[in-house]
């Protein structure tokens, strides 16, 4: 995800599946990546705007 300031291609995951119809959770190991961090501790509405509008803008071409 390109809003984070080191890469979260190769972070270790676990994936616990839920019945038929609901998404899996995907959770982090815990590690001192932004994204590992934000997930087990939460993140306010105003980094998650912050995250999308990124998202928005790379989308379109632009670069964060």
């Amino acid at each position: 995800m390109p809003v984070y300031p080191t890469a979260t291609l190769n972070l270790k995951t676990h994936v616990h599946t839920r019945p038929v119809g609901e998404r899996p959770f995907v959770e982090l190991e815990p590690t001192d990546h932004p994204l590992a961090v934000e997930q087990r501790t939460g993140i306010t509405l105003d980094r998650v705007q912050e995250i999308a509008e990124a998202l928005l803008h790379f989308s379109d071409g632009a670069q964060p």
